[in-house]
């Protein structure tokens, strides 16, 4: 017997599959220091700018009798709502700065009336909405902020350079994590809230060495997919965002540059050097490039940081940030630096001697940078944004990367459409000689 043809519809539901959201690791919102957070509410505080000093530096003279007394001079940073070209010109809200900052961005959709009310409020469907455009607004503003390990950071750490491949060497060890400690306490540091950012990709070959090494809260079961452990005497985290300093020509050829003259400024401290050896080539160097003072240099001695407090010799080579962009010429490059250098004996003095024509340099290749910092010298400024009357506005805390977050709802009249805006401007500043970069390649080789 046949069957009968029966007419039967198909009807595809729509079905919520509970799926997670593949989030990033958000540790710099979360482990920024928010004291400027909402610095719009600082009385008398006008602009878009607000700045803070770190200790006053001293210097000691032998002897009981004073000749001359010393002057204070007041150490200021600033933390900007905003970016700076290289001239020092503020850019624009949403534009990117020379440095390639971003200093607001904003998520949005917009939905008709029948798809409101049929697919989103009679599904509950407005809470993954939300959470997927923070968390997307919040992975901008985390990846802009982290690249501050990059413009504001002047020492570093390295495992080595491979000089045939020109790319940094790995680090990979529990001893190298240990000695960028030493590096970095040698040089003086805060006492007080040791923490370090490595690439996530760069674990497995670290703790392949021992899981026991890095110390979790035995007590604290639901730790963050950023909180790696403690090891020493940091709280070490990891990130997938952290920043890539693409490097100019004469990093990633390790060009070794010899000083031929310098510029001294009034204050004493040499501020840019012209090196030879450099060709002629538009993309020398780049802002946020490292270098360093070569040591074994015939008839040159060894130049070695001082340390910050006591100005003691220390073991440390004289490293440095390009701060802008350099071509080369003739064979010739001029560069300015970070941070000054001062051989004088004084309170900046911060070189065991003094920079001479002869004297060689060379650049990092490349890398992608880790941090190491103390003291919280990491700020961050997210002002509250106004109401955007009519339209109904809130301010929220993105859930995962702790993000303070403007929301807008509005209507547009007549047409029919609804629209949702998640939006933030921000600022963040690192305080220079409180980090240290930790140099890793872009692309990490598994160690096993």
């Amino acid at each position: 017997m046949a069957t009968t043809d029966n007419l039967l519809q198909a009807v595809a539901t729509y079905n919520k599959s509970a799926l997670g959201r593949l989030v990033n690791m958000f540790a710099g919102i979360n482990k920024a220091n928010k004291k400027f957070k909402n610095f719009q509410d600082v009385v008398a505080n006008l602009g878009n700018s607000v700045t803070y000093d770190s200790p006053p530096r001293a210097f000691s003279y032998p002897g009981l009798v004073v000749s001359s007394f010393d002057s204070i001079e007041q150490l200021v940073y600033t933390l900007t709502i905003g970016g700076y070209d290289s001239s020092g010109i503020p850019t624009p809200l949403g534009a990117y700065d020379s440095y390639g900052n971003l200093n607001a961005a904003n998520t949005n959709l917009s939905v008709s009336s029948e798809q409101l009310i049929f697919n989103i409020d009679n599904n509950d469907y407005r809470q993954p909405l939300e959470e997927a455009y923070m968390s997307e607004l919040g992975n901008t503003i985390e990846s802009s902020i982290l690249n501050r390990f990059i413009n504001d950071t002047y020492r570093f750490y390295t495992a080595g350079i491979d000089y045939i491949n020109n790319v940094p060497l790995p680090i990979n060890s529990y001893g190298q994590l240990a000695f960028a400690e030493s590096q970095f306490c040698e040089y003086g540091c805060a006492q007080t809230d040791y923490e370090a950012f490595i690439p996530n990709m760069a674990v497995s070959n670290i703790i392949s060495q021992g899981l026991n090494k890095f110390i979790l809260d035995r007590n604290n079961e639901a730790y963050n997919s950023w909180e790696l452990g403690k090891f020493g005497k940091f709280d070490w985290y990891r990130s997938n965002l952290l920043p890539v300093q693409i490097a100019g020509t004469l990093g990633n050829v390790g060009a070794i540059l010899p000083i031929t003259s310098f510029v001294t400024d009034s204050d004493g401290g040499i501020s840019s050097i012209t090196c030879s050896g450099a060709g002629t080539d538009a993309t020398a160097i780049n802002a946020g490039d490292l270098g360093f003072f070569m040591d074994g240099v015939a008839g040159q001695p060894n130049i070695r940081y001082l340390t910050y407090t006591g100005h003691n010799p220390s073991e440390l080579q004289v490293q440095f940030q390009a701060t802008a962009n350099a071509s080369s010429s003739a064979g010739n490059v001029t560069f300015s630096i970070l941070p000054k250098l001062y051989s004088a004996p004084g309170k900046n003095q911060n070189i065991s001697v003094p920079v001479a024509p002869g004297m060689q340099i060379q650049f990092l290749p490349s890398h992608r940078a880790g941090v190491m910092y103390s003291g919280k010298p990491f700020y961050l400024g997210m002002p509250r944004l106004p109401d955007q009357a009519p339209f109904a506005t809130a301010q929220k805390s993105d859930p995962v990367s702790g993000a303070s977050i403007r929301f807008t709802q509005g209507a547009a009249f007549g047409q029919n459409i609804t629209g949702f805006i998640w939006d933030q401007i921000w600022g963040a500043k690192l305080t220079s000689p409180y980090a240290m970069r930790l140099i890793f390649p872009i692309t990490t080789p598994f160690a096993g």
